[in-house]
């Protein structure tokens, strides 16, 4: 069986529109901190399996309100959309081509909170492999930390330059995530748990 096709634009638009609707709970993802959350996930060197993370999407804060679906249909057909963007940030790291999905601001800057809010969520949950990275390479997530974290936040009010130091932290997380992988890339083959591409 082929891989699951990467989502078109029309289709990552229409899990977004999903994601922020009604039938989500309040605290469900959006398609920036999906984006985000996914990230974590695939560089994790552990296999993260669908019925452990997707609780998350649509419960950010407790994993445990679900959508209410139209149908079984609706359902699946919604869950094979974020199981196909799963794949498509996955061969985006594999391929050295990830561009992190940040919403546009009305002046045009980005707003990368939500991403980083995602990523962090991802570390946290399923934190032991990053334990290393926040007690000896701290420098490997600092930019989602400043943007993703309560304590980011607070960090940043102190600051006189903050918003230079968003604008810096944005820049710098696709850079950040390739560094990531490479760090984890010796840990991940020897586990052999390269994170599979879903069919």
């Amino acid at each position: 069986m082929k891989p699951m096709q990467a989502l078109t634009a029309t289709e990552i638009d229409e899990l977004d529109d999903f994601l922020q609707s009604d039938d989500t709970p309040d605290n469900c993802m959006d398609i920036s901190a999906l984006d985000g959350f996914l990230t974590a996930l695939i560089l994790n060197p552990d296999v993260i399996m669908p019925s452990e993370y997707l609780p998350w999407v649509w419960d950010m804060e407790e994993g445990e309100d679900a959508p209410s679906f139209t149908s079984v249909d609706h359902a699946n057909h919604i869950t094979q959309l974020v199981m196909r963007y799963y794949n498509s940030v996955l061969d985006a790291i594999a391929n050295d081509n990830f561009s992190p999905l940040f919403y546009i601001l009305e002046d045009d800057s980005y707003d990368a909170q939500s991403w980083s809010e995602g990523f962090m969520r991802g570390v946290y949950l399923f934190s032991e492999p990053w334990l290393e990275i926040f007690e000896k390479h701290h420098a490997l997530i600092a930019p989602m930390v400043l943007l993703g974290t309560q304590s980011g936040q607070e960090m940043l009010e102190t600051r006189s330059d903050s918003q230079l130091a968003i604008q810096q932290a944005y820049e710098s997380i696709a850079d950040t995530v390739g560094l990531l992988d490479a760090y984890f890339r010796e840990l991940r083959e020897s586990l052999d748990g390269t994170p599979p591409t879903v069919h």
